[in-house]
């Protein structure tokens, strides 16, 4: 039958009740017709972002400005931070030198992410947004010595003097590079720096700026050593006394004698044999002499232990140090230290080559 209400029912049951998923009838006297069942709305579930979706939302973020005091008039500072995760992207208007001293992780700088480790030593120039990124679960000990831009700057009315043009190379490459530079430490130089660095800020003795600017100095001239980009001549008028020159300066992290050809325009072949003719040395050779050479003044000025002086000076395998520095000094590493404290025979230095 039909209720007043339009619904269809039986007399016991009474009217049927309307369902979220059944449609039902809707009678009147002539007609029955079928309404729509209406479902329920359902929500689309989020996709995750993408990374180059992340990239672009950061991209949008302004580097956090970050200021320092240089106290006392000292343009040179040390800053030691442990690095962890909820680090931000910062800049700075002043140069910073980096040593990770424990931990491992990533350097973002703009669109670089560079992998550091313990013993990493980084040259970070100012105004470069950066930040250090540890990986998950572990932090970064970072010791840090920053320096403004007026340390870079030789002294005015200097440039006669041949030490101030020795700094004034050294640092050319920092006062106009845009990019970090990573260097490795081969046995603990740059630890040494950096608490050398801390002692004398810690102590504060006459004559302390100067040590700073010596240490920062010695620091800046090791990372330029290890950039063969930074070494490199670009030109060679002169292309032996541009390799030897070469070879004096970047001993330790040289290049092969093939890329330091392209690097000058020059024919590898034609070279090594001009080379031969005017030095009486292969380029290899040459190499070699002054590795030997820089390891004797190592050997007899400092206390390292003889595999520290053969790494300091970029040989690695001790076989073939030890081969080397008998051949070119007639004597092993250790009977030149002991002989160093005697007095040689007349006309005779304890390291001439032989």
């Amino acid at each position: 039958m039909v209720w007043d209400d339009g619904r269809l029912g039986d007399c016991d049951t009474g009217p049927v009740a309307p369902s979220a998923k059944v449609g039902y009838y809707k009678t009147t006297k002539l007609k029955m017709t079928k309404l729509k069942t209406t479902k329920p709305k359902t929500t689309k579930p989020k996709t995750a972002r993408s990374k180059e979706e992340w990239r672009r939302m950061g991209s949008t973020l302004r580097p956090y400005p970050i200021e320092h005091a240089f106290t006392d008039g000292t343009p040179i500072s040390f800053h030691p931070v442990q690095a962890d995760r909820h680090f931000h992207v910062h800049t700075h208007p002043f140069h910073e030198i980096a040593y990770i001293a424990e931990g491992s992780g990533t350097l973002a700088a703009g669109r670089d992410a560079i992998p550091v480790a313990k013993g990493d030593l980084l040259f970070i120039p100012k105004d470069r947004e950066h930040v250090f990124q540890p990986q998950r679960n572990s932090s970064l000990e970072i010791l840090n010595c920053l320096f403004q831009e007026e340390v870079l700057v030789p002294p005015q009315g200097l440039s006669g003097h041949l030490v101030f043009e020795d700094m004034a190379e050294i640092t050319d490459l920092f006062r106009s590079c845009p990019d970090c530079i990573k260097v490795k430490e081969q046995a603990g130089e740059f630890a040494r720096l950096m608490y050398a660095l801390k002692l004398e800020l810690s102590w504060k003795q006459t004559g302390f700026r100067y040590k700073l600017y010596i240490y920062l100095m010695d620091m800046l001239a090791r990372i330029r050593q290890t950039t063969p980009a930074a070494t490199a001549p670009r030109t060679a008028a002169n292309p032996i006394q541009f390799a030897v020159d070469y070879i004096h300066q970047a001993y330790k992290n040289p290049m092969p004698v093939e890329e330091f050809c392209r690097s000058i325009g020059i024919s590898a072949r034609h070279f090594q044999r001009k080379f031969k003719a005017e030095t009486d040395r292969t380029y290899t050779q040459m190499l070699q002499d002054v590795r030997i050479r820089k390891s004797c003044d190592l050997l007899l000025d400092t206390d390292w232990s003889i595999q520290t002086v053969a790494q300091e000076v970029g040989l690695q395998d001790m076989k073939h140090f030890y081969r080397l520095f008998k051949q070119r000094c007639g004597m092993t590493p250790n009977e030149l230290r002991r002989m160093s404290s005697e007095i040689p025979p007349e006309g005779k230095h304890p390291h001439t080559f032989q």
